[in-house]
């Protein structure tokens, strides 16, 4: 099984989207200023 071949998430309403959500509030985390690095290109930017 590989990232290209299988589809995880969980039922609603949580969501892998709410669970990362509700991580990201509970620890106080500022998307906005950390630089992510592109996984397929290897580019830095800010979107989350």
């Amino acid at each position: 099984m590989t990232i290209h071949n299988s589809h995880v998430d969980h039922a609603p309403p949580n969501t892998f989207e709410e669970i990362v959500q509700m991580f990201i509030e509970s620890q106080n985390i500022d998307t906005t200023s950390i630089m992510f690095e592109s996984a397929s290109d290897h580019k830095y930017g800010t979107y989350f």
